[in-house]
């Protein structure tokens, strides 16, 4: 029924012109956005990988550490 009104009135055809040129642009904004958000998104993908790795280094260090430990107190 809504569908049958709208169709009743004449739509002007500036208000039509109005209406696309604002959904291209909100089709580019969207378009910026998700590359930004893309990049970002790679940017942290990328740091979490370094910091995994560093957690790695740092649990290698500590067990080798331990390791010594224990055979300091094995030896003594």
């Amino acid at each position: 029924m809504k569908k049958n009104k709208i169709l009743i009135h004449p739509v002007p055809p500036d208000l039509i012109r109005k209406l696309k040129d604002e959904n291209l642009y909100l089709r580019g904004e969207i378009r910026e956005e998700k590359d930004k958000l893309k990049k970002t998104i790679g940017t942290l993908n990328k740091e979490l990988e370094e910091v995994k790795e560093d957690n790695r280094k740092l649990i290698n260090e500590i067990e080798h550490y331990e390791q010594l430990k224990e055979k300091m107190y094995y030896t003594i």
